[in-house]
């Protein structure tokens, strides 16, 4: 009898521990869900406009360093770099993959010169020096190359920014160039899942440098990034709408790739995405 009676006064006990548990599960669920926002986060950030063989770019260097101190601020790791060679990008960007293999949210952003050549986009270092076509896969650093690591590294999220859609600067030494006008730009590409690319202005068009401290594409696009609570599809619109006015309707950031999740560059978005579970009152 005594251990009858000692079983049904522990049941409300046993009853509120399990109802907590499902509550605790139910929580981390919810911090998973919101991984994108709660992971680590790792960004790359590269600026050129230094170079030896091309026009120089005034801009290039100031946006690198602006959205290197930016995303540290909304609690980035920043890996940066300004006026690189083909070397010193290549070390980097292995850099940015052996740390993103870690797991976290990836960003790799990049301002300078960008080529096309047959579908393909090149980022050019600031010592390439392309007298022809041929010779752009020895002299500049495939897109592809730092795609590859993210995609290796199958982390939640990857976003790449490129604002690097200008005229191709070697092109009028190439031999089979034709001249027209400014359809030049970067070519689409088609990003793994969960991978988000980010252009300064639509394929094969260019993409205006500005006149001030930063170019029109970057200077908008910190001006989104710290807006609090701002979702990543609706800044990518803001950002947007932003660059058309300022550009006279000229120039129109795109997006291509696929994420089915949230994410917030502004960390205190997080807490206000991922409520806290409540303990069970006990009479």
């Amino acid at each position: 009898m005594v251990r009858k009676i000692s079983a049904f006064l522990l049941m409300p006990l046993l009853l509120s521990n399990v109802m907590l548990t499902v509550f605790a599960q139910d929580g981390r669920q919810l911090v998973q869900e919101g991984k994108s926002d709660t992971a680590k986060r790792i960004a790359l950030v590269i600026g050129n406009g230094a170079y030896t063989k091309a026009k120089t770019l005034p801009n290039p260097a100031n946006d690198a360093n602006d959205m290197a101190a930016a995303l540290k601020t909304l609690g980035f790791e920043v890996i940066s770099g300004t006026d690189q060679n083909k070397r010193q990008m290549e070390t980097l960007i292995r850099e940015f993959g052996a740390k993103l293999a870690n797991g976290g949210v990836g960003l790799f952003y990049y301002a300078g010169h960008g080529i096309q050549v047959n579908g393909y986009n090149y980022l050019v270092p600031v010592d390439a020096d392309i007298p022809e076509e041929n010779e752009v896969k020895y002299a500049a650093v495939p897109m592809d190359f730092v795609l590859g690591k993210m995609e290796t590294a199958n982390n939640s999220l990857n976003i790449v920014i490129l604002d690097a859609c200008r005229n191709n600067p070697f092109a009028r030494s190439w031999r089979n160039y034709r001249d027209i006008g400014d359809a030049s730009g970067l070519a689409r590409v088609t990003p793994p899942q969960g991978t988000l690319v980010i252009y300064a202005t639509q394929p094969g068009n260019v993409a205006s440098d500005g006149t001030g401290h930063n170019g029109l594409f970057t200077a908008s696009l910190l001006k989104q990034i710290k807006k609090p609570n701002l979702e990543l599809d609706p800044l990518i619109k803001a950002l947007t709408r932003d660059v058309a006015q300022a550009s006279g309707n000229k120039q129109y950031p795109w997006r291509e790739g696929t994420f089915t999740g949230d994410f917030y560059f502004s960390v205190s978005a997080v807490s206000q995405t991922i409520p806290t579970p409540t303990p069970l009152q006990t009479a």
